[in-house]
């Protein structure tokens, strides 16, 4: 999106389908994060259960470990930078604003107070 938008829903039905399908995804994006923990776990963690140093690994665990840890994040990533939650108060139910210069989403009270307290300082451009 190259615009700020604001998406505001009034019907209280639509609220509750709209927010019990963001509950939805931000389930979904818990249950993939922690069956990868899991995965992660079986790796790093010698047969007494003990955590295993770095240098203990084999190349294919090393590599398979950083695959796990890079999808567990890109999936925690999705779900902050999506429309599911705001960004910063992690809100799941509320309307949201997306700010296009931070390509992020934030509930209509917090971008309103962000772009309270940014109105006369240098990083205005940020919260239009």
């Amino acid at each position: 999106m190259r615009k700020k938008r604001a998406v505001i829903i009034k019907d209280p039905h639509l609220q509750r389908i709209r927010n019990n399908l963001r509950m939805l995804l931000i389930r979904w994006a818990q249950d993939q994060w922690f069956r990868l923990q899991s995965e992660q776990k079986k790796i790093d963690r010698d047969n007494s259960g003990r955590p295993k140093q770095l240098k203990e690994f084999t190349d294919a665990e090393r590599e398979r470990f950083i695959m796990i840890r890079r999808e567990m994040n890109e999936n925690m990533e999705l779900v902050k930078r999506s429309i599911c939650m705001c960004s910063s108060c992690s809100a799941p139910d509320k309307d949201m604003t997306y700010n296009p210069v931070t390509k992020e989403w934030f509930c209509v009270d917090c971008y309103r107070e962000l772009q309270d307290f940014y109105k006369d300082k240098q990083e205005s451009f940020m919260y239009p």
